[in-house]
Order: C-alpha cells, then sequence, then structure tokens
C-alpha cells in the first residue's frame, strides 16, 4: 500500500482472513451498480456538476420570501356530454391484472 502521509510504498502483512475481508469490502454485490458511473456523479458531468453546485449556492443566498406562492386549482375532468365536473371513484383492473 502507499503511505498517505510519507507517499512511500509499504509492505503489510495481514492474516488471511483480515487481507480477504479488506479486499472484499470494494467488491459489489451482484446485481449492484456502482452510483458514481451514472448521472452527476459521472466522471464526465463534472462541469454540469459544478452549475448545479453554483446554482444552489446562489439561490441559498436568495430572499425568497419576496415570492408569493402561487394558488393553484385541481385538476377537474369534465363530461364529454354535460360538460360538468367528472369525480372520481376508483379504478377497476381486469381479473388477474397485478
Amino acid at each position: 500500500y502507499i503511505d498517505s502521509e510519507t507517499k512511500q510504498t509499504q509492505i503489510k502483512t495481514l492474516p488471511t482472513l483480515k487481507f480477504l475481508w479488506q479486499i472484499l469490502q470494494h467488491v459489489i454485490p451482484k446485481g449492484f451498480r456502482r452510483v458514481r458511473d451514472y448521472g452527476l456523479l459521472h466522471g464526465g458531468a463534472s462541469k454540469t456538476l459544478k452549475k448545479i453546485q453554483l446554482c444552489l449556492i446562489m439561490a441559498h443566498k436568495l430572499d425568497l420570501s419576496i415570492i408569493k406562492p402561487v394558488a393553484r386549482k385541481k385538476a377537474q375532468c369534465l363530461c364529454r356530454c354535460c360538460q360538468q365536473p367528472m369525480n372520481f371513484l376508483g379504478i377497476t383492473r381486469p381479473f388477474g391484472y397485478g
């Protein structure tokens, strides 16, 4: 291994089980993927990650109390025949589905 303080290669003797334990800590279980290979942790995404970090820093400095919340209406489905709002009662699934 390389000593982090002296940056020199060192030799370390370990018992067999301890050696295997330290090696197997770096093995990913079957079916798992390394997170750093995808998304914003991917090596090619460093510019995007830096932009997002900068935006978060700037957003933290903004005074968001001046922004008024927008009142949202619930979406309603209208009947095709009478144009009156329809009430949702439930979902019917075919027999044997899910």
